[in-house]
């Protein structure tokens, strides 16, 4: 019976990985994210333009904001070429 069960439990955990695995990110979705992690950096942090110029900064961010401009899966990384 336990091994019955294991074995269950290792197929339920494959299907739900493929099905994970099939979840796409949109560029809106990214952009968000990305928004939300720059608040946090600005509002958080003690110092944020210690180590890094402010204008620097802020242009990192708009060039990553245009860059997202596909799908991006979970599992993935984006360098914003288009294939």
């Amino acid at each position: 019976m336990n091994k019955t069960r294991y074995i269950l439990i290792g197929i339920l955990l494959l299907i739900s990985t493929f099905t994970i695995a099939e979840k796409l990110f949109t560029p809106e979705q990214l952009r968000e994210d990305l928004d939300f992690l720059v608040s946090k950096i600005v509002e958080e942090y003690y110092n944020p333009w210690l180590k890094v110029d402010k204008d620097v900064f802020w242009n990192l961010v708009e060039e990553k904001r245009a860059q997202l401009s596909q799908n991006l899966a979970w599992w993935g990384s984006y360098n914003g070429d288009k294939k």
